[in-house]
């Protein structure tokens, strides 16, 4: 990196001090996240015996995703995001220390785990806004979308790793998965806190409007990108396939009696997809381009109606793989479209929309799955979910900005104002 911080770092991606600390911390994170995730429902189940509490558990920690992401982004513009990320994974360090330290001493209790779960959550959603605005800090715009695949592989081998892991972790000992994410969170601090963009950028402020001005600026700016808003809709609907169909297979999985390992095996394959579509998002994105989040809508057409044809561990996890190689090209493509269009004034704003618009699709997912497999049954449910991917398909190519995107040579405004004053060709 060059010495200056008021511009992105314009050395290579392998060479850059500060996008390479930015990622060492975001994986190393992701990690003990990973395998938390896995270890809250057990020990819900563990303290309880209920397997409603396991799922209020999950909620708990999914809930702040819903709650959080639209104010998340005026706060994260108003501020140094390297300090909202230090902030976070700090009291993420300290929610999980309370769990660890309440199970060796044997007092954790349902509620306890509960009200932790949702305080990591919480912090959980500001930590990747944060972290979006920061990653124009440290790259220069041409190197986006090469840092956001790097940042997807890596994370993809934290998460087909984390799972496991979790799992392994919390038969050794109820609160070793945690005392694990203490030590990942610990870490993720010292590599954060050796990043040295220490400047509040131009275009964050202090003392500013209102947050609910900051919401309504970042949906009119939403609003005005047609491709944006159509795909950042279209990956929503996909996620709420995505969800329903894990949750289909599971049910279906018990009621036939296969082993939780080879359903944690089936279920792991998405984080091969992840990582096999990091490794090639770059590339398939700079020959297609934009174009890639409608191409890839039609990969994850074909995977979702392998599923009508079988449901077993087999081809759920060829399909999972498929559909996840096709879901991480294609939201390199969208995010480097964040990266490359949106001002800097309103970057978090965009990304916080743009969030909790997936997250809806990600938390309705488990739900309408469940519902449609108790009252169709696995085969019928699978078939229902093909035909909404096949509308879903035929929908988009006929939404001209996802059928004809704008090109990908383009340099972002820096602000609000640079962009209405045409100083940005448009796109």
């Amino acid at each position: 990196m060059s010495g200056s911080e008021d511009s992105p770092a314009s050395s290579p991606l392998g060479r850059n001090k500060d996008f390479n600390r930015l990622l060492a911390g975001s994986v190393i994170s992701n990690l003990g996240s990973r395998s938390t995730a896995i270890a809250y429902p057990l020990l819900g189940l563990a303290l309880t015996g209920s397997p409603e509490w396991a799922g209020i558990i999950g909620f708990c920690s999914l809930l702040p995703s819903l709650l959080f992401c639209l104010p998340a982004g005026p706060h994260v513009e108003r501020r140094d995001p390297r300090i909202i990320m230090l902030v976070c994974e700090a009291v993420r360090l300290l929610a999980v220390a309370i769990i660890a330290v309440s199970l060796i001493t044997s007092t954790c209790r349902i509620y306890l785990l509960a009200i932790m779960a949702f305080i990591e959550g919480s912090f959980a959603v500001f930590y990747p806004i944060a972290e979006a605005k920061l990653i124009r800090r440290v790259v220069s715009t041409e190197q986006t979308s090469a840092a956001l695949a790097r940042i997807q592989g890596r994370n993809s081998v934290a998460q087909l790793l984390g799972r496991p892991l979790g799992g392994v972790l919390f038969g050794l000992g109820r609160a070793i998965p945690f005392l694990v994410d203490m030590c990942s969170f610990f870490a993720s601090l010292i590599m954060v806190g050796l990043i040295r963009i220490k400047k509040i950028e131009p275009g964050s402020r202090l003392d500013g409007p209102p947050i609910s001005y900051g919401i309504r600026s970042g949906l009119k700016c939403f609003r005005g990108e047609p491709f944006l808003s159509s795909a950042t809709l279209l990956v929503s609907a996909g996620n709420l396939i995505y969800q329903a169909e894990f949750i289909i297979y599971l049910a279906n999985a018990k009621a036939d009696g296969v082993h939780p390992s080879i359903i944690g095996l089936a279920y792991g394959c998405a984080g091969i997809g992840g990582v096999l579509g990091a490794a090639s998002a770059k590339s398939i994105f700079d020959w297609l381009g934009f174009r890639v989040v409608l191409v890839c809508q039609w990969v994850c057409m074909i995977a979702v109606s392998i599923l009508t044809i079988s449901n077993t561990s087999a081809t759920f996890g060829v399909a999972i793989t498929i559909f996840v190689v096709a879901g991480v090209i294609s939201n390199v493509g969208l995010q480097t479209y964040v990266f490359r269009r949106i001002p800097n004034d309103l970057m978090a704003h965009v990304v916080s929309i743009e969030l909790s618009i997936g997250y809806a699709g990600t938390a309705a997912g488990p739900l309408v799955g469940g519902f449609i497999y108790s009252q169709l049954g696995s085969r019928t449910s699978c078939v229902l979910l093909a035909v909404l991917s096949a509308l879903l398909t035929l929908t988009a190519m006929n939404t001209k900005p996802l059928r004809a995107p704008p090109p990908v040579a383009v340099s972002h405004p820096e602000t609000v104002t640079e962009r209405k004053g045409g100083a940005v060709p448009p796109i």
